[in-house]
């Protein structure tokens, strides 16, 4: 152990130079886990076909309950989780489900399976059989928790990359660092215990790209000799969907921005009126405030990310109804966690209880009519007559995707209908198919839970959709560098301002999504002529994110930071008045009149939009 600790300070410091052929053969990778193998019990594996573990799990800084069956020969596995009034059941048999409310569903995104294969790689421990691993790479040494380490770099023979950190003197796995699609997860194990025989990790600390951390304790472990044929089987779905009558009549929706922003429905939630927010990707989702007017008691804990690079928490409640039209959903289990003050407040007399979304794309057939301003839900295998031109989608297991085109670039899309801007590309597709290298122009947006969303902005690009291709499109790069903007794989977003163009049909059992173009399909695309970013985080005044460089709001000597009291003479609070009614003045030619306080000192400064 003492050869090995010192070849690690070496290969740190020197990169092998000059080391002796000993020392060298110590730092060879296979030898290093080799010597971890038989530090947790060697022969002793031959004998486990199964792990099972219960413990606490905690996320969003409250405790629940886990159990794990893992499959030791090939790395399958099954989780149970219930934490507050939430019990879901995860796992991965080849394919990756989840039932959650009911629903079993699959996510098959070519990412998502690389990144589930890695770990089922990890569950396995992968990198004791040469046939399992593509590639071992010795990386520079490094300390943890004040102690060097030995790190090794491994490429399964499928799936993405993971870095196994080692410690010289136990030959234990303290760290690992898996490169998933979504930025680097790490895993810190700690308290390890014999077990009959072999040594587990009984603390695991995960913390992901945006710093959400989940903690799983292991109280109990147990293993065996043989694992029962379908013990990992998944299990069958139970929808809570209902209709109340053969077919729905279409529901009329409201858009926020005068068409150019949010779906606005009317809802019910325990038989209370209520308005939600449509949003494709959305959980069935409510703010505090808006849970405790529906009588719903918060337990147990998630952790929350969005668009930006931050994370946060929240918690669950059970739900006896929500019901839009003549669709209801039943006995459901809904989060309840923070929404920005500009998705609740969106304009003046729009107040937003929460969002919901994709439960109903997932219980039901959905037709979104942007033309009609209208959402109709079936039930599957309805004949709906879409017409228009039908697209193999993929899902991660909530959002949905589909190929498109931009600038001759091929990728999959997610399709957002809780996202206003237009098309959005995320900064490593960009990187990897040599789009948007220079230019645009900096912005800054709200985004939503997960912080604002840093961007670069570029006009007049080609994008093509269900084989329509469009010119003249804004598109706004993202430069984030985690979150669900920060794809490595996927290629972006796409908002109202491209959807809004279609009558659109989801049918997320067959795996399809249909577009008709609408006769707005042709129109000429909006671009904002003031140069603003703005939102709001109170209800008397707006707030400036930022201002673009050489833009009409710059040289009107607009500021970042500064707060808008009135808009063309109407005042903010008096008047309620929200980001959206703000946003489609800026689409305007009209010089636009506002007032602002900056510190202490109020003044009105007209912006010449071009």
């Amino acid at each position: 152990m003492k050869i090995a600790y010192a070849c690690a300070v070496a290969a740190g410091m020197s990169l092998f130079a000059g080391l002796t052929p000993t020392c060298a053969h110590a730092q060879e990778p296979r030898t290093l886990f080799q010597a971890e193998q038989t530090a947790v019990g060697g022969d002793a594996w031959k004998r486990v076909a199964a792990i099972r573990l219960k413990g606490t799990i905690i996320a969003g800084d409250a405790p629940g309950t886990f159990t794990e069956l893992i499959d030791h020969r090939i790395g399958h596995s099954l989780l149970v989780v219930d934490t507050g009034s939430l019990h879901e059941e995860s796992g991965f048999d080849g394919a990756i489900w989840n039932k959650q409310n009911g629903m079993v569903t699959l996510a098959d995104l070519p990412s998502l399976l690389a990144d589930a294969q890695t770990q089922a790689f990890v569950n396995r421990d992968g990198w004791w059989s040469e046939a399992d691993v593509s590639g071992l790479t010795m990386l520079p040494a490094q300390t943890n928790a004040g102690s060097a380490v030995q790190r090794i770099q491994v490429s399964p023979a499928s799936g993405t990359p993971i870095d196994v950190w080692l410690d010289p003197r136990t030959h234990l796995i303290v760290r690992t660092v898996a490169h998933t699609d979504a930025g680097d997860q790490i895993t810190v194990y700690s308290d390890w215990r014999h077990t009959r025989g072999i040594l587990l990790p009984f603390r695991q600390v995960q913390t992901d790209a945006t710093g959400a951390t989940t903690i799983l304790e292991v109280r109990s472990a147990s293993v065996a000799a043989t694992l029962a044929p379908h013990a990992l089987t998944r299990p069958a779905s139970h929808p809570h969907g209902s209709m109340h009558g053969p077919r729905q009549s279409p529901v009329p929706f409201r858009l926020t921005g005068a068409g150019r922003g949010h779906i606005i429905l009317p809802a019910t939630i325990n038989g209370k009126n209520a308005t939600v927010l449509f949003d494709s990707g959305a959980a069935n989702y409510l703010p505090p405030d808006a849970a405790h007017r529906f009588g719903l008691i918060i337990s147990g804990g998630v952790n929350l990310g969005g668009v930006g690079n931050g994370s946060a928490t929240g918690g669950f409640a059970s739900v006896r109804d929500i019901r839009i039209g003549e669709a209801e959903l039943h006995d459901e289990t809904v989060i309840i966690g923070p929404l920005p003050y500009v998705a609740t407040r969106p304009q003046s007399g729009v107040f937003i209880d929460g969002l919901t979304g994709f439960e109903f794309l997932s219980e039901f057939l959905t037709t979104i009519d942007y033309g009609k301003q209208t959402i109709t839900f079936s039930r599957f295998q309805t004949d709906t007559n879409p017409g228009g031109v039908t697209e193999p989608s993929f899902s991660d297991g909530h959002d949905i995707y589909v190929k498109a085109t931009i600038n001759g670039a091929v990728g999959l899309f997610r399709l957002d209908t809780g996202d206003n801007a237009t098309v959005s590309v995320f900064r490593p597709f960009a990187a990897g198919h040599h789009l948007f290298e220079n230019g645009g122009t900096v912005n800054l947006s709200p985004g939503g839970l997960g912080g604002t969303l840093p961007t670069h902005e570029f006009k007049d690009e080609t994008f093509t959709l269900a084989g329509k291709t469009f010119s003249h499109v804004p598109v706004s790069v993202s430069d984030t560098h985690a979150g669900s903007f920060a794809s490595q794989s996927l290629a972006g977003n796409l908002g109202t301002g491209i959807l809004s163009r279609f009558r659109i049909t989801f049918d997320y059992r067959a795996r399809t999504v249909t577009f008709l173009p609408n006769p707005n399909a042709d129109a000429p695309f909006e671009s904002d002529n003031s140069g603003l970013s703005v939102t709001q985080d109170r209800a008397n005044e707006l707030t400036v994110l930022n201002v673009r460089a050489g833009s009409p709001a710059a040289a009107a000597g607009v500021l970042a930071g500064d707060a808008i009291i009135a808009v063309n003479g109407a005042s903010v609070p008096e008047q309620q008045l929200g980001v959206y009614d703000l946003k489609p003045l800026l689409f305007e030619t009209k010089p636009l009149e506002l007032t602002i306080r900056r510190g202490d000192r109020s003044m009105t400064i007209t912006i010449a939009l071009q």
